[in-house]
């Protein structure tokens, strides 16, 4: 499937006999010279690639992967893939067409180190989120998305002040069933062909006792369709024989988050982590420092003046993956937060309603596309007028893992 100009906002072109058309916005961006792509360069190989490089690599030739991290600096490799800084890869750089692997906020300094050596951004490059979603859809007439997640439970073992998906601002929990999950990554599945990675988080994910259920209904019914399946604990309880078991039957990979410097569970944590290394599951600690915070809900202090400067405020925050609950899709954790949790009067075309139909398949499948890419017929989520997201134009760091007293 090949999209052809229709006018100065759409791009038209015949898919399984039916004309399906997107805008121009945000989902045809890349030019002509990716059609027959076989060869790229991969640029980054912190999280966001390695969760993804996988798929890249099975569909295409990777020539090389680019990062500046000092450890990188005397070469590197990933199965077979030499890895270097951008001055040994320059030759690579200006050869073949870059996926940028990062988060928004470095991706806006890679962006200007490659335009000083005179590529163009979607003529030579582009972010991987837009490079997945556009790409296989043009091309492929698939729906392939980098990321997507669940959140399972509200309870949880912290109480974050600045919880980006307002846990501690709930009046009443919530706690996902088995069947519900299913339910939502079935509606979901009925109009996306790929994740390249699945996460489930709360909350505290382990506090749901339907975890290791969960994640082997998920393996079973979809292994085929996920590139990679990662909880996202706070490392405060220590994972079940049970989880554990299901983690390694699923090639599920966990990732612990390390509050200790604001959180005194030091020992805690260290048994979570002896646990883990015993354990033959893949896993990863990281330590978080600092925080952007969202500033919603304590406060609502709107942050664009028109809904031009809100869309822009939408289109650079890098608050993470799409998420998916209670049959609906949302653009963020943020917005399913403050869903669940009672915290904002949403307008409509704020999310999207998985049990409901455009009409056929395709134009199901172009409104996923669309709305994830942030093509949105009111050009942006309400709450994101309100929310600071996690974009270069938030300024408010804060100390990340800062306890508020709870409620009775």
């Amino acid at each position: 499937m090949i999209f052809l100009l229709h006018s100065n906002k759409t791009y038209c072109g015949e898919f399984k006999g039916e004309v399906v058309c997107m805008s121009n916005e945000v989902l045809n961006r890349l030019s002509d010279s990716w059609l027959d792509l076989r060869e790229i360069v991969v640029y980054g190989f912190g999280k966001v690639a390695q969760r993804n490089i996988d798929k890249l690599i099975k569909d295409f030739s990777v020539k090389c992967i680019v990062d500046n991290d000092p450890r990188y600096a005397a070469g590197g490799e990933y199965q077979g893939i030499g890895i270097h800084n951008l001055q040994q890869a320059s030759k690579e750089i200006k050869l073949y067409k870059v996926i940028i692997c990062t988060s928004s906020l470095a991706y806006a300094s890679i962006k200007k180190d490659l335009q000083s050596l005179g590529l163009k951004e979607y003529e030579d490059y582009c972010r991987l989120e837009n490079f997945m979603t556009e790409w296989y859809w043009k091309y492929r007439g698939e729906v392939v998305l980098s990321d997507m997640s669940s959140a399972i439970t509200s309870k949880c073992t912290l109480n974050c002040e600045h919880c980006n998906v307002f846990m501690p601002y709930y009046k009443e929990h919530y706690e996902t069933t088995t069947n519900e999950l299913m339910r939502d990554l079935k509606l979901l599945f009925q109009r996306v062909d790929y994740l390249a990675s699945y996460f489930i988080f709360g909350g505290e994910p382990l506090l749901n006792k339907s975890l290791p259920e969960m994640i082997m209904n998920v393996y079973n019914e979809f292994h085929d369709r996920i590139g990679c399946i990662q909880i996202i604990t706070n490392g405060t309880l220590v994972p079940s024989k049970k989880l554990l078991d299901a983690c390694k039957k699923s090639n599920t990979k966990i990732r612990v988050s390390d509050y200790t410097k604001q959180v005194p569970y030091h020992q805690k944590l260290a048994e979570v982590k002896e646990t883990l290394e015993k354990s033959g599951v893949d896993w990863s600690m990281g330590i978080h420092d600092t925080w952007r915070s969202l500033v919603f809900p304590a406060a609502i202090k709107p942050i664009a003046k028109n809904p031009e400067d809100a869309r822009r405020h939408m289109l650079t925050c890098s608050i993470g993956c799409h998420i998916v609950g209670d049959g609906r899709l949302y653009y963020c954790g943020a917005l399913l937060g403050a869903a669940r949790g009672k915290l904002w009067n949403f307008s409509e075309g704020d999310y999207i309603d998985l049990s409901k139909s455009e009409g056929s398949l395709e134009r199901d499948k172009l409104r996923i596309m669309r709305y994830c890419l942030g093509d949105i017929d009111n050009q942006y989520i309400s709450m994101c007028n309100v929310c600071y997201g996690l974009g270069t134009d938030n300024h408010y760091e804060v100390v990340a893992g800062v306890q508020m007293k709870r409620e009775k």
